[in-house]
């Protein structure tokens, strides 16, 4: 038997287990085995369910989607698969299902992230790239916090006005007044390449206590006693946070905007900060969702 021939047919014997265990949904979810040659991964093709993939129905689909052997198209979803075992090199086999339970669950429509805090009394947005202002889950927050005051910049302003949603428009040199001041920072996003277009940013700067600075190293007038540090984006090197921290000297750093990095790079990023700190600053990393209080 070649390595080839073994990888299909752990295919085939996932599929076989997953539908004895109830997790069929018709023609959706899939196993995959990555390919002994580096090629990309074996997986059933699309069209089929798990207990109708035999060998024949088996399909090698490299990391940019091409089907290199087998017949019968590939599932939309392969870069689940392709992704995870690029960045994972101790990954061989990746499973993808709708759970009986799960999908249940999908369709209450039930927030699971960070639209389920109360109790604010508001919300700052810092720029109006996709993943800091989410149109999508925004209004429920809003709806489940009717008190707050959402405070956005700019370019985030035109956003909402299109999307019909209420709010506030901040500009840097402003004070805001929510019970302790906080100092508007910024202007400008750091810049990705010259060629894109700039938007605008905000940094938000909690009297002498807390500073997120949004996409961008503005320092504020005043100290940081919690720095919310930028660790990773197409914007910014590991240096330029580590050189921001050095010059605020905050008492405590907690790493944000880390999740576009590999998990091998995000933790290379967080050993570079607690190696280069200031001798009084504190790094505390915290796991995603997780609650703070400082």
């Amino acid at each position: 038997m070649t390595s080839t021939t073994a990888a299909i047919g752990t295919v085939v014997r996932a599929g076989r287990a997953l539908a004895a265990a109830g997790l069929t949904d018709m023609v959706w979810g899939h196993a995959a085995v990555r390919d002994p040659e580096g090629r990309g991964v074996w997986m059933k093709a699309a069209g089929w369910g798990f207990e109708e993939a035999d060998a024949d129905r088996v399909v090698l689909v490299a990391g940019d989607g091409e089907v290199l052997e087998g017949d019968g198209p590939r599932h939309i979803e392969y870069p689940i698969h392709t992704e995870i075992m690029a960045a994972r090199e101790d990954v061989g086999c990746v499973v993808h299902t709708h759970a009986p339970a799960l999908s249940a669950f999908a369709s209450l429509d039930e927030p699971t992230g960070f639209e389920t805090v109360r109790d604010l009394a508001a919300v700052l947005v810092t720029h109006e790239h996709p993943d800091h202002l989410d149109l999508d889950r925004l209004p429920r927050l809003l709806r489940d916090n009717p008190r707050a005051r959402l405070i956005v910049d700019p370019g985030s302003a035109q956003r909402l006005a299109q999307a019909g949603i209420d709010h506030h428009t901040a500009i840097p040199g402003q004070t805001l007044d929510h019970g302790t001041p906080i100092e508007v920072l910024g202007g400008d996003h750091a810049v990705i390449h010259p060629d894109l277009p700039a938007v605008a940013n905000n940094g938000y700067h909690f009297q002498d206590m807390v500073l997120h600075p949004g996409d961008a190293f503005d320092a504020p007038s005043g100290d940081v006693k919690l720095l919310l540090l930028p660790t990773g984006g197409p914007w910014m090197k590991p240096s330029d946070g580590i050189d921001f921290m050095r010059a605020l000297e905050p008492e405590l750093v907690v790493p944000i905007h880390q999740a576009g990095l590999a998990p091998v790079h995000r933790q290379l990023h967080y050993q570079l900060f607690q190696a280069l700190a200031p001798q009084r600053t504190q790094i505390e990393i915290l796991e995603h969702g997780a609650s703070f209080t400082c």
